[in-house]
Formats: C-alpha cells, sequence, structure tokens
C-alpha cells in the first residue's frame, strides 16, 4: 500500500532528464526576462503618460503668470491712457489761451502799429529839432562808429541765430529719435506746465509792455506840448527880432546921417588945413578918422548886409544863433567908436597944448567934439540900452538854449531808448514766434508718439486675439482627440470583460506613477515661483525706471522753456510717423491674414496625417486581429494540454497562500499609500480649481480692460481730430503774423533809408555849421561841455549795449548747455528703449517656446494615447483567452473528480510523466510566438510554476532571486535537487519490496488525499479569481477616475471658451438662483450647460434642484475609497476562509 501510495506521488519533473530540465528552466528564465521588459515598458509607458498629464497641468498652471503679466501691461495701458485724457485737456486749455494771446497780439499790433505812426511823427519833429541844432557834430561821428559797432554786433546776432537755427536743427532731429518712446508721455505734462508759466511771463511781459507804451504815449504828448511852447516861444523870438531889426535899421540910419554929416564936416575941415599949413597933425589926425569914419560905413554897410538873412531868419528857425552873433558885432563895433571918439579927444587936448594959436580951430573943434560928445553919449545911452536888451535877450536865448538842449537830449535819450524798446519787442516778438513754432512741432511729435503707442497697443491686441484663436483652435482638436478617446475606450469596455491579476505589478506602477505625480507637481510650483519671481523682479525694475524717469523730469523742468520749440517741429514728424505706421499696420494686417491662412493649412494637414496614420493603423490591427484569430485556432489545440497542468498548479497551493499573504500586506501598504496620494491630489485639485476661479477673474478684468481702451481711443481719436484743428488755426494765424513782421521789415528799411538821407544832409549841414563855429570862439568851452555831456550819454549808450551783448552770449551758452542736456536725455531714453524692446523679444521667445512646447506635448498625448489603447486591447484579449483557459480547466477537473472518484490514480501521474514534455515546449512556444501584449500572461505562467517548483521542492529560490542569479548556479541547484529526488525515489522502491501488504488502503488514502488536495486548488483558484476581479474593479475604477479627469480638463478648456460672456452668465445664474418656477429653471439647464460644460451627473443634480427634489448621489473620493478598503476586506476574508 504505502509503495504505491509512493509510486502514485511522484511528480512529472522526476520524469524528466537533466538537460530538459535544465532547457526548462532556461525557457522560463527568457519569459521572466521578457515579462519583465514588457514591465519595464508598461512604467515607461505609464510614465509618459503621467508626464503628459503634468505637462498640460503645467500649462494650466503656467497661464496664471501670463495672466498676471497681461494685467500689469493692461494697468499700464490704462495709466498711459489717463495720461493721454489729461494731456489732451491740457493741450484744449492751451490752445483756448493761444487764441486770446493771439487776440491780444493782434491787439497790441494795433496799438503798435499807431504808436509807430506817433513815433514816426515824432521822429520827424525831432530830425526837423536836429537840423535846427548845430552843436551835435562831433556827436554824429560817434554815432556812427556806434553804428557800425552795432552793425557787427547784429552780424554777431546774425551768426548766433544761424548757429541757433542749426542747433535748433540738432535738436528737432533728436527729438525726432526721441518721440519713439512712450516715457516722453509723461514728460508731456511737465512741459505743459512749464508752458503755462512762459504765458504766464508772456502775459506779464505784455502788461508790462502795454504799461511802457501808455508812459512813452504820455511822454510824447508831453513832448507835443513842449514843441507847442517852443513853437510860441519861437514866434515871440522872431518878433521881438524883427522889432531888434528895426532898431538896428533906425540906429543905422541915425549913424548915417551922423557920419554924412561928419564926412562934410570933414571935407571942410581938409580944406581949412590945407590953407593952414601948422595945421598938418590935425589933417593927420583927420585922416584918422577919415579912416575911422570909413571904418564906420563900411560898419553900416555890414549891418545892411546883415539885414537881409534877418529876415530869412523868420522862416528858417534854425539861424537865432547867427543873429546874436551879428548883435554882439555890431555892439563890438560901436564900442571901437567910443575908442575912436576917445582917441579924438586925446589929440584935441594935445591940440590944445602943442597949439594954442589956433583958437579958431580949436573952438570949432571943441564944438564938432562937443557934438561927437553928444552923440556919443547918446550912442552910449542906446548902446547902454541895447546892451540891457541885449543882455535880457541873451538870458533869454540861453534860457531858451538850455531848455531846447534838455529838451532835445530828453527827447534823444526818449527816441534811443524807444528804439530799444522797438528792438527788444522785436526779439520778444521773433522769440514769442519761435516757441509757438516749437511748441507746435511739440504738440505734433506728442500726437505722433501717441499714435504709435497706440499702434503698438492695437497689435497687442492682435496678436493676443491671435494667441486666444490659436489656443481655442487647439483646444478644440483636444477636444475631438478626447472624444474619440472616449469612443475607443467605450468600445474597448464593451468588448472587455476582466482583466488579469497583475496585482504587484499595478501597485508598484501606481505608487510609481502617484511619487511621479508629486515629483511633476512640485517641478510646476517651482516653475510657478519661478515665473512668479520674474514678474515680481520685472515690476521692480519698471518701478525703478519709472521713479528714475520721474527724477529725470524734475531735473529737467527747467529746460523745458527751450524744448518748447522743439515740440512744434516733433508734431509734423509725428504726422509723418503715424501715415508710415498705418501703412505699416495694414501691412501687417495681411501678414497676419496670410499667416493665419498658414496655420490652418498646416493644422488641416496635420489632421489628415493623423487620419491616414490612424486608419494605417486600423488596417494593421485588423490583420494583426486576423492572424490571432488563426492562432487562436491552432492554439485551441494546446488546450487541452494546458488542463494537465492543473494538476501541477493544485500541488502549489501551500506555496501560493503564503505568497498571497504578503500580497496582502504589500495590497494593505500600497492601499495606505494610495490613500495619501489621492489626499494630495485632492489638495491639487482644490489648488487648481482656485487658480482657475482666479483665471476667470483675470479674464473678466482683462474684457474691462478691453472696453476700457476701446472708450480711450474713441476719445483720443476725437481729441486728435479736435488739435489738428487747433494746430491748423495756429499754423494759420502764424503764417498772419509773418506777413505783419514783413511789413515792420520793410517799413524798418524805409526808415533806415531815410536815416541815411539824414545823415548825409546832416554831414553837409556839419561842414557849413564848422565854418560859423570857427568864428564862435567865446563859447567853445560851453559847446565843449555840452559834447561831453553827449560823450558821456553816448558811452552810457555803448555800455547798455554791450550789456545787452553779453545777456545774449549768457542766453546762447544757456542754450547750448540745455542742448547738451536735451542729447544726453534723449541717449538714454535710446537705451532705455533698446533695453525694452530687448525685454519684449524674449518674452516673445518665451511665448513662442511655449507654444512649442505645449504643440510637442499634444503629439506626445496623442502618440501614448493609441499606444495605450493598443495594450489595452493586447491585454483584455489575453484575459479573455486566460480566463476561458482556466474556466475549461475548472469543468474538466469537476467532471473529472465526479466521473472518476475511485479509479486508480495511477497511470494519471505516467500519462502526466509522458506528455509533460510536449505540453511544456507547446506553452513555451506558445509565449514565446505571441507579441509583446502578451508577455504579461507569460509574466504570470512563469511565476506561478517556478513559485510551484519552489514550494513543491522548498530548497528553489524565489523569483527575484532566480531572475537576479546566473544559469551555473541555476543548474547546480538543480543538479541538486535530481540528486535529492533519486534518492527519494530509491528509499520509495526500499519501502515498495518491505510493505506490500498495504496496497489497498494505500491507494483509499491516496485517493482521500487527492480529493483534499484538488478540493483546497479548488478554493485557491476561487481566491484567485476574487483577487483578480477586486483588481479588475480597482483599474476600471482607476480608468474611471482618469476618463472623468480628462473630461473635466476637456469642459473647463470648453468653458474657457464661454467666460469671456461672464455677465451673460451671471444673469442666467441670479435668474436660476430667484425663480421659483421649476420649468423656468429646467429651461435655464440647458443653457448652463452649454456655458459651464457640465458632467451628465452635474446636469441630473440640477434638474433635481430645478425640479424641487433631493439629490441622492453624492459621490465623492471617499467612496473610491470605500469601495477599494470593502475589495480589500473581502479578499482577505476569502483568503482566510
Amino acid at each position: 500500500m504505502e509503495t504505491s501510495s509512493r509510486e502514485t506521488q511522484k511528480n512529472p519533473i522526476e520524469a524528466l532528464s537533466k538537460d530538459e530540465l535544465i532547457s526548462k528552466y532556461k525557457g522560463l528564465l527568457g519569459i521572466a526576462k521578457k515579462a519583465k521588459q514588457a514591465k519595464d515598458e508598461l512604467v515607461e509607458e505609464n510614465r509618459q503618460l503621467k508626464d503628459a498629464l503634468a505637462k498640460a497641468a503645467a500649462k494650466q498652471s503656467s497661464l496664471p503668470a501670463m495672466q498676471e503679466m497681461l494685467q500689469d501691461f493692461t494697468d499700464k495701458n490704462l495709466i498711459l491712457t489717463e495720461q493721454l485724457s489729461s494731456l489732451h485737456r491740457k493741450t484744449k486749455e492751451d490752445a483756448d489761451r493761444l487764441q486770446q494771446y493771439e487776440i491780444e497780439n493782434e491787439s497790441l499790433k494795433r496799438q503798435l502799429g499807431r504808436l509807430s505812426d506817433e513815433n514816426d511823427g515824432l521822429l520827424a519833429d525831432i530830425e526837423r529839432m536836429e537840423q535846427a541844432m548845430q552843436q551835435v557834430n562831433a556827436l554824429g561821428a560817434e554815432q556812427r562808429k556806434n553804428l557800425e559797432l552795432l552793425e557787427l554786433d547784429i552780424v554777431k546776432m546774425k551768426e548766433a541765430e544761424a548757429q541757433n537755427v542749426k542747433l535748433r536743427q540738432q535738436i528737432e532731429s533728436a527729438t525726432e529719435e526721441a518721440n519713439q518712446r512712450a516715457t516722453e508721455l509723461e514728460e508731456l505734462k511737465q512741459k505743459y506746465d512749464s508752458v503755462k508759466q512762459i504765458n504766464s511771463e508772456q502775459r506779464k511781459k505784455f502788461n508790462s509792455l502795454k504799461d511802457r507804451f501808455i508812459d512813452v504815449h504820455r511822454k510824447l504828448k508831453n513832448l507835443k506840448e513842449c514843441k507847442c511852447v517852443l513853437l510860441e516861444t519861437q514866434h515871440e523870438y522872431a518878433a521881438s527880432v524883427s522889432k531888434w531889426q528895426q532898431e538896428i535899421v533906425k540906429a543905422s540910419q541915425l549913424l548915417c546921417a551922423k557920419m554924412n554929416s561928419l564926412q562934410q564936416e570933414n571935407t571942410q575941415l581938409k580944406e581949412r588945413l590945407q590953407a593952414a599949413q601948422p595945421i598938418n597933425q590935425v589933417s593927420g589926425n583927420n585922416k584918422r578918422l577919415l579912416q575911422k569914419v570909413y571904418e564906420l560905413e563900411r560898419l553900416s554897410k555890414i549891418i545892411k548886409e546883415q539885414q537881409q538873412p534877418q529876415k530869412q531868419h523868420k522862416q528858417q528857425q534854425n539861424q537865432l544863433p547867427q543873429n546874436t552873433l551879428d548883435i554882439d558885432r555890431v555892439l563890438s563895433k560901436l564900442s571901437r567908436v567910443e575908442q575912436l571918439t576917445s582917441i579924438i579927444k586925446g589929440q584935441q587936448f594935445s591940440q590944445q597944448s602943442v597949439q594954442p594959436v589956433s583958437t579958431f580951430n580949436s573952438v570949432y573943434f571943441t564944438e564938432k567934439l562937443n557934438q561927437m560928445q553928444r552923440l556919443s553919449q547918446v550912442l552910449q545911452e542906446e548902446r547902454s540900452q541895447k546892451d540891457c536888451a541885449m543882455n535880457a535877450m541873451k538870458q533869454q536865448h540861453e534860457r531858451e538854449n538850455a531848455e531846447l538842449e534838455t529838451n532835445y537830449v530828453e527827447l534823444r535819450q526818449q527816441n534811443e531808448d524807444l528804439q530799444t524798446r522797438y528792438q527788444l519787442k522785436e526779439n520778444e516778438h521773433t522769440e514769442l514766434l519761435a516757441e509757438m513754432r516749437e511748441l507746435n512741432e511739440a504738440l505734433k511729435a506728442r500726437g505722433d508718439v501717441i499714435s504709435r503707442m497706440q499702434e503698438q497697443h492695437d497689435k497687442c491686441r492682435k496678436e493676443l486675439q491671435t494667441l486666444t484663436e490659436n489656443l481655442t483652435e487647439k483646444s478644440k482638436q483636444l477636444e475631438q482627440l478626447q472624444s474619440r478617446i472616449d469612443e475607443m475606450e467605450q468600445h474597448e469596455h464593451m468588448n472587455g470583460d476582466a482583466q488579469s491579476d497583475v496585482l504587484s505589478t499595478s501597485t508598484i506602477s501606481r505608487a510609481e506613477e502617484l511619487n511621479r505625480l508629486r515629483e511633476l507637481d512640485d517641478g510646476y510650483e517651482d516653475k510657478y515661483n519661478k515665473l512668479r519671481s520674474l514678474a515680481m523682479k520685472l515690476k521692480k525694475k519698471l518701478q525703478e525706471q519709472t521713479q528714475q524717469i520721474q527724477s529725470m523730469e524734475q531735473a529737467g523742468a527747467a529746460k523745458l522753456e527751450a524744448e518748447v520749440e522743439a515740440i512744434k517741429s516733433a508734431q509734423v514728424q509725428l504726422q509723418q510717423d503715424l501715415n508710415a505706421a498705418r501703412a505699416e499696420n495694414q501691412k501687417l494686417k495681411s501678414k497676419d491674414k496670410s499667416k493665419s491662412s498658414n496655420v490652418l493649412n498646416l493644422e488641416i494637414e496635420a489632421a489628415e496625417k493623423s487620419l491616414s496614420e490612424v486608419s494605417a493603423k486600423l488596417l494593421a490591427k485588423s490583420t494583426d486581429l486576423e492572424a490571432l484569430r488563426e492562432t487562436l485556432v491552432s492554439k485551441e489545440n494546446t488546450i487541452t494540454q494546458l488542463r494537465q497542468e492543473i494538476s501541477i498548479l493544485e500541488q502549489a497551493q501551500d506555496g501560493e497562500a503564503a505568497h498571497c499573504k504578503q500580497l496582502k500586506q504589500e495590497i494593505d501598504r500600497m492601499q495606505a499609500q494610495l490613500k495619501d496620494a489621492v489626499h494630495g491630489r485632492q489638495e491639487a485639485l482644490f489648488g487648481k480649481k482656485e487658480l482657475e476661479q482666479s483665471l476667470e477673474q483675470q479674464k473678466l478684468q482683462v474684457d474691462e480692460v478691453r472696453l476700457q481702451l476701446a472708450e480711450s481711443t474713441q476719445q483720443y481719436e476725437s481729441k486728435l481730430k479736435h488739435s489738428q484743428e487747433l494746430l491748423n488755426n495756429s499754423v494759420q494765424q502764424l503764417e498772419a503774423q509773418q506777413d505783419a513782421l514783413s511789413q515792420l521789415e520793410a517799413a524798418l528799411h524805409q526808415a533806415e533809408r531815410a536815416n541815411e538821407q539824414l545823415r548825409t544832409e546832416y554831414s553837409e549841414y556839419k561842414l557849413k555849421a564848422q565854418a560859423v563855429l570857427r568864428k564862435q570862439q567865446n563859447r567853445d568851452s560851453d559847446k565843449e561841455q555840452y559834447l561831453e555831456a553827449e560823450l558821456a550819454a553816448m558811452r552810457a549808450n555803448e555800455e547798455k549795449l554791450r550789456e545787452s551783448r553779453d545777456a545774449s552770449t549768457l542766453r546762447i551758452n544757456q542754450l547750448e548747455s540745455q542742448l547738451e542736456d536735451l542729447q544726453r536725455d534723449n541717449t538714454h531714453l535710446l537705451e532705455r528703449s533698446q533695453e525694452l524692446l530687448a525685454v519684449i523679444d524674449e518674452l516673445k521667445s518665451q511665448n513662442e517656446a511655449l507654444t512649442q512646447e505645449n504643440q510637442r506635448q499634444l503629439q506626445l498625448q496623442q502618440q501614448q494615447l493609441v499606444q495605450h489603447r493598443l495594450q489595452i486591447e493586447q491585454m483584455d484579449d489575453v484575459h479573455q483567452m486566460r480566463v476561458a483557459q482556466l474556466q475549461q480547466q475548472v469543468e474538466q477537473l469537476e467532471k473529472a473528480i465526479t466521473t472518476n472518484p475511485t479509479a486508480a490514480p495511477a497511470p494519471v501521474p505516467a500519462i502526466a510523466s509522458l506528455e509533460s514534455t510536449s505540453p511544456e515546449q507547446s506553452k513555451i512556444d506558445f509565449l514565446l510566438d505571441h507579441d509583446t501584449s502578451g508577455e504579461t500572461l507569460a509574466q504570470l505562467a512563469a511565476q506561478r510554476k517556478i513559485s510551484t517548483a519552489s514550494r513543491r521542492s522548498h530548497d528553489f529560490m524565489p523569483l527575484d532571486e532566480l531572475l537576479n542569479t546566473s544559469l551555473n548556479a541555476i543548474n547546480s541547484d538543480q543538479v541538486t535537487t535530481i540528486s535529492n529526488f533519486g534518492r527519494s525515489v530509491s528509499m520509495q522502491d526500499d519501502d515498495l519490496e518491505l510493505g506490500g501488504v498495504g496496497e489497498t488502503q494505500a491507494a483509499l488514502a491516496a485517493t482521500k488525499e487527492r480529493l483534499s488536495i484538488q478540493e483546497s486548488r479548488v478554493r485557491h483558484l476561487t481566491t484567485l479569481l476574487a483577487e483578480n476581479e477586486q483588481d479588475l474593479a480597482k483599474l476600471t475604477q482607476m480608468n474611471d477616475m482618469l476618463k472623468e479627469e480628462l473630461r473635466r480638463q476637456e469642459r473647463s478648456e470648453e468653458r474657457e471658451q464661454h467666460m469671456h460672456n461672464s455677465e451673460y452668465l451671471k444673469n442666467v445664474f441670479l435668474k436660476f438662483i430667484t425663480l421659483s418656477n421649476s420649468d423656468e429653471r429646467q429651461r435655464l439647464v440647458p443653457v448652463l450647460n452649454t456655458i459651464l460644460r457640465l458632467s451628465r451627473s452635474e446636469v441630473e443634480m440640477l434638474n433635481c434642484v430645478a425640479k424641487g427634489q433631493k439629490d441622492g448621489s453624492n459621490r465623492s473620493w471617499t467612496g473610491f475609497l470605500s469601495a477599494w478598503s470593502g475589495g480589500g476586506n473581502s479578499a482577505s476574508t476569502n483568503n482566510n476562509n
């Protein structure tokens, strides 16, 4: 009995030889290695899928950073628009002020015209007075010299103006380059403030000029009154001169009569003296007297000759000093006559002493002397009267001359002051015109800068629109692909009934996936933090640059007076830039259209290529399916051979039980890890929801900013039109002012010509006056004093002119320093603009790189999804075949147990030993011929075979150690096992020989043992099936979770398309919440579904809420965890049972 039982307990492995065992183990090792390779490939595929999911999450996490940048740009744009509006208001105010100033300028011009006419009249009067004044010869020469110096100064000033024009051109070129930068918009504020200050200063200047003109007008009135007084005094003086002339004529007539009487007496005396010889001396004396009489006659002739110029004096007022000289001559000649009378008296006394005899003559002479004395007394009286009158006249003339000189000096000074004021007014007028031009140019430049900024803003908006369109298209493509994936997965679920029991590998892959997901989340958080820090750094840089700009603007507030001229030239250039920018905008629009069409064509081609690839893969799959069907037909024959392996599996129950305990422990540990991972994922989902909410808020803000931008652009266009009209009006007014200036310049030239003519006349008059002045020796000292006073006045004028010239040179130096400062500012602005352009280029390159990475990730995701589908299909097919085989084996075992409960078990192992080689070899061939999708089945079979062998002979090693050891060690172990088997066989033979009595009892015991073993095997198989079903349920749940995640991602991307219509969504929500009628609420459910892209469960929940029912399907992550934990507990209970 014992020998028979031992014979029945022999393994089919014992019947194999050593070489067969070695070859069998080598085949098993190859299968195990292939299974390990398949496992690694599956792990890599899972990792790739996780990477793709992480990249998609990163893409969504990078969106907030981009939106923060967008928000920053929109904030800056709002600030710029507000600044633009304030600047436009200031331009309007400045235009109104300019109109007022132009009106004031016109009124002042009219006043200037009137005053210039009055000045012309006064100048004519002054010129007439100058012709009357003969004492200005030396001053005329000095004035000529001064005029020449002034002409030289004027030439220098013209050269300086030419240099200023060149410098202004340089300033205009510099402002053209600087106007391309958006930062000068802030500088316009300070410039307009400076323009206001300048306008206020100009108002003050105009008011001071008005006051000056009023004072000049008053002085001119006073001069006219003085002129009238002078004319009256001249008329009175002329009348007195006529009276004096009449008296002089009378005196001359009396003198002539007396001279005639004296001549007659002299003739009588001569006749008497000829008779008397002793009176020779008297005759000599008489001759002397005759000579003196002749001299008196000559004086009378001179007096007669002088009567003619005295008559002309009534017509000409300039010959007053000549009359005074003639009177002095008459007086001097009268004094000579008195001297002659005194000489005659002396001669008479001498004659009386020498010739006392000639009494008659002496008496006669005494009578004559008495007569002459009487005449001399009369003449002396007349002379004394005339001297008194002449002294009075001289005093009057001196007073009048002094008054005239003082008036002349005052008028001269006033004339010079008026000329200087006129020149200053002309200079101020030219400066005002230049400042107005510069203002217009600067305004044009600012307008061009604003237009360029607006064009840049439009370009940015267009780029954003294109990017959003591309994102929507890509999201649509993703939705289409996701819908295809969902359809394929549904198809696979319809075909697949169960999954394999790859519990250890699935749990390890899940743990690895969770760890990788955590690492990716950490990496994306790090990237997000880095992007946020970058954005903060950029904000800080922008703030620092704005502070620098503000400091530069504050420092350059004093320089803005010179920059007002540059503004006018910049306006013209800005208009040109506007036109060029509009042309470029149209070109860019056409290019964008062409690019968008090219992108669509490329996407269509890519979609067609993907369709062609999918169709090719479908054809390949159909061919593979046909091949698999053929292989199924050939491998159905091997099912019968696999049934014999059930006996081997039944012997491996004990080892599998211990292995199951280890696996359960690992499952518990992995479930704890899964719970942690699920908790982390829930936290990530909450963070993601918060990020989505922030995204929605940012989108709302972007929409508001767009609306504000549209309103600001409309306002800006209207303000631009208004400013252009104002500019045209100002240009017309400037042209009118320039015409008026040209007329004034022509009048000035005419005045200069008249002045030159007067100078020539003055030189001629000077030559004439010099002859007269040579005779005036007594008054040379007075004239020298007068000339010295005039020289001092002229020198003072020269000093004033030099001071004005120094002031102009200082002004030129200041302008040059301001030019240098402006050039420096322009260089700084250019450098800053280049830095900003470099930052923009970097941002563009980053954006392009992100888009390329997104495209690559999408392609990788598509490829991985296709591979994953193929693998899932292959695994489903393999699992279905395996389950069918196991079911058939179980049915055959049950049939064998029911049909042969008492049959002898001896032939079974023999048959198994005989057929062990063929089924094992056919199984190895089946596993080797199968493709990569079936390698998991080979792995499982190899694991079970090795486990049965190890549990059957306790000296065998487990699967992990077997894969890591070499073939020599395996061969040595196999030899030891075979030797042990041989020993056991020899011992069994000895026992058979000793005990042959209890064969029947041994057979019965053996059958009972076999039945118990088969029952335990059936239980073990049921537990394995239960575990496989649990794993299948877990995998299906995970698959459903992944599908829900993908669908949720798709819905969120679709939902983003409708987020721009947030106002409408708000109204729908309010209606849904506030409405009480269930029908109206149910009508709003599809609207919410289209906007929010809800799932079926969420739609059902909304329908229940709309109907007023309570939703009982409150699913969450805890439900899944409870399901998993429940499955694990059930499996453990089954195993314990």
